[in-house]
C-alpha cells in the first residue's frame, strides 16, 4: 500500500521528525510505544515487540524502517520525503 501525505514545513524539519523514532506513534497506526531500539507493534495477531532499525539518507529522502521480528523475520517500511513548491513535503 503506497500512501502520501503533504507537510507544510521545511524539508528538513519534515526529514528529522519521520527518521526519529520517538515519533512513530505520532504518524502511524502501527507502533504503541516506542523504547530505544524497542518498538511495540500492533499487529492483526495482536501485539508484538520488535527491533526497530533506520536507514536513512537525507540526499535521497529516504528513510527505511526495518522491523526484526522476534521469530528471526525482518519487515521493511519505505519511507520517501521529496520536496514540493512553498515548502511543503510530501
Amino acid at each position: 500500500t503506497v500512501n502520501s501525505i503533504e507537510i507544510n514545513v521545511p524539508f528538513e524539519v519534515g526529514f528529522k521528525h519521520i527518521e526519529n523514532p520517538k515519533n512513530l506513534p505520532l504518524w502511524t497506526n502501527a507502533f504503541k510505544e516506542i523504547k530505544g531500539d524497542q518498538a511495540v507493534m500492533a499487529t492483526p495477531k495482536g501485539e508484538v515487540v520488535v527491533r526497530l532499525e533506520v536507514k536513512s539518507s537525507k540526499e535521497s529522502g529516504q528513510i527505511d524502517w526495518h522491523m526484526h521480528f522476534p521469530g528471526g523475520e525482518t519487515g521493511i517500511a519505505f519511507s520517501r520525503i521529496t520536496p514540493a513548491p512553498k515548502g511543503i513535503v510530501y
